[in-house]
């Protein structure tokens, strides 16, 4: 179930490069940079799992196909999210919670592929230090719903009151 969550965020993350405005030729050089070295770290976190993996088992392929999934849909959110990332810099105060949201997704993204090569790595007892990173990304989300509440969400009756004490 965890894995089909990614499916969701893909949306999303898409779904606002088609929204604002598309990707202009300023996002190429840095969605292919985030590409490449994605690719890098998921081959390398690929290759790990496999040299670790158990083939004689049924156990140990299901473990082997699981484990490799994550990085792959890792590398198939960090390109979209990167790429919304910059589109949404400019600043305008209607991008600023998407941005934010696009930055926690980020914040996953980082946080999950690091997880994943601590694990792999044997370094089970330093795992915790990734899931600072996870909290960051979820007070990000926080922050951009809070934003959102603040600044556009009309209060329906503190626009009567005012319209009223103007209209007297």
């Amino acid at each position: 179930f965890w894995i089909a969550g990614y499916i969701p965020f893909f949306y999303f993350l898409v779904g606002i490069l088609k929204t604002f405005s598309g990707l202009p030729k300023s996002t190429i050089v840095p969605a292919f940079l985030a590409s490449s070295v994605g690719i890098v770290l998921v081959a390398n976190l690929l290759l790990v799992t496999y040299m670790e993996a158990d083939f004689t088992s049924s156990e140990g392929t299901i473990a082997f196909l699981v484990s490799g999934a994550y990085p792959v849909a890792d590398i198939f959110l960090i390109v979209p999210a990167v790429a919304a990332f910059i589109q949404l810099r400019r600043g305008k105060l209607t991008f600023t919670p998407w941005a934010i949201i696009v930055m926690a997704t980020i914040c996953f993204i980082i946080a999950d592929t690091g997880f994943g090569y601590f694990v792999m790595g044997g370094m089970d007892d330093i795992v915790w230090m990734w899931n600072p990173l996870y909290h960051i990304g979820d007070f990000a989300i926080a922050s951009a719903l809070f934003w959102h509440r603040k600044f556009f969400t009309v209060d329906e009756k503190k626009l009567l009151k005012q319209w009223q004490e103007n209209n007297r």
